[in-house]
């Protein structure tokens, strides 16, 4: 993860440099980049940086519920942490726009938009929520739990046929905004009793595997309890922070 914007400078000349340690709770980490100024002299630069956890699956798995415990779980031990969606559903932004319209977008005035057009005007709604919200708050050495991430333009959009090329010229402009920002975790959430199509099942497969060499992905279950399945991610989160 490269970050940019505020930081704190200082001199790196032949002595060490402590680092900050991490919050109690150890999920907020400090990120440096250094700087070569000189042959005698360099210079570092350190950031807050917070973690992101993302939650994907299909509809029907129980996301929302468990992000809301989770976040209810991490708050209750002092944690800050944001929870943000994608497309969005934040009052007066363009993520909450994006998401009435995909549902009623004859409220609009629109009849009908095509399958390429929708997920274009959702990498939009992401683009400025990454923009605006999710890297400020990362800067900011925050945890954000996000509920969706580009996986589900890319699946939502196979599953209606769309080209693979376009959706994935579209999914790199998303990712040259996230400037090299990943997942800490990502949580593929699953439920037996869910009513899945098929092609978004095999979608979510396909991208499993292609990414799971990119940054960690946890396959869970959601069948049990709300309390278990919520035990289970905060453990993943602790180990992962701990790194």
């Amino acid at each position: 993860m490269h970050v940019t914007r505020s930081g704190r400078k200082q001199a790196l000349c032949n002595s060490d440099f402590q680092l900050p340690k991490p919050d109690i709770h150890g999920l907020s980490i400090f990120r440096v980049i250094i700087y070569g100024d000189n042959d005698k002299c360099s210079y570092i630069r350190w950031y807050a940086v917070g973690r992101l956890f993302v939650f994907e699956g299909p509809d029907g798995v129980g996301k929302s519920t468990v992000i809301g415990e989770v976040e209810n779980r991490l708050h209750r031990v002092g944690e800050s942490c944001v929870r943000l969606a994608f497309p969005g559903k934040e009052p007066g932004t363009l993520g909450q726009h994006i998401y009435d319209f995909h549902h009623q977008s004859e409220r609009f005035g629109v009849r009908t938009v095509s399958p390429l057009s929708l997920q274009l005007l959702h990498v939009a709604a992401h683009v400025d929520a990454i923009e605006r919200r999710i890297l400020p708050l990362l800067e900011q050495g925050r945890v954000v739990l996000l509920d969706r991430y580009w996986w589900s333009t890319w699946v939502y959009g196979v599953s209606d046929g769309l080209p693979i090329e376009q959706l994935e010229r579209m999914i790199a402009m998303e990712k040259l905004v996230w400037q090299g920002v990943t997942p800490t975790t990502l949580f593929m959430l699953s439920r037996s009793s869910a009513i899945v199509n098929s092609r978004i099942a095999n979608a979510y497969g396909v991208l499993m595997e292609q990414e799971k060499g990119n940054y960690p992905v946890a396959a869970l279950a959601n069948d049990a309890t709300i309390d278990t399945i919520v035990d289970e991610i905060l453990r993943v989160m602790q180990k992962s922070s701990a790194k």
